[in-house]
């Protein structure tokens, strides 16, 4: 149960438009990470985690501009004891999930918007220490 007090914490840290504003300022050192514009930033209501993972991951999506141009962030919460190794390859289910929720809620768009995908897990060590790591390249 203490599990799902953290879980709750970051989510609702992270919905809060200036904290996720400074996480990616300053965790993201990626060229792309100084392009986005965060004076409109936008939370999307969706979610797509899989039911399967709903007890260790949580999802937040903020639409943003890169390059004057519509861009979404796709924040992953992970609250496992340890990565796992086929971290990417969820992330590309969640991201496909997203874009297919986009074409079918935008029948007009003939070019999809970017997305950053980043994660963040919360890794317990051997000595109990709390550990947030950023994951910017997937």
């Amino acid at each position: 149960m203490t599990e799902n007090i953290h879980d709750k914490g970051y989510k609702r840290l992270f919905s809060n438009k200036q904290f996720f504003q400074e996480l990616i300022e300053t965790f993201v050192t990626e060229d792309w990470g100084k392009d986005i514009d965060f004076s409109d930033c936008q939370k999307v209501d969706k979610s797509f985690v899989s039911e399967h993972y709903k007890e260790t991951e949580s999802d937040i999506i903020y639409q943003v501009k890169f390059k004057n141009k519509d861009a979404y962030i796709y924040l992953l919460l992970e609250f496992q004891s340890t990565v796992v190794w086929y971290m990417a390859l969820r992330v590309l289910n969640y991201v496909s999930n997203f874009y297919m929720d986009y074409v079918e809620s935008n029948d007009k768009v003939r070019k999809l918007p970017p997305i950053f995908p980043l994660v963040l897990y919360k890794i317990d060590y051997a000595n109990k220490k709390v550990v947030v790591q950023v994951s910017q390249k997937l």
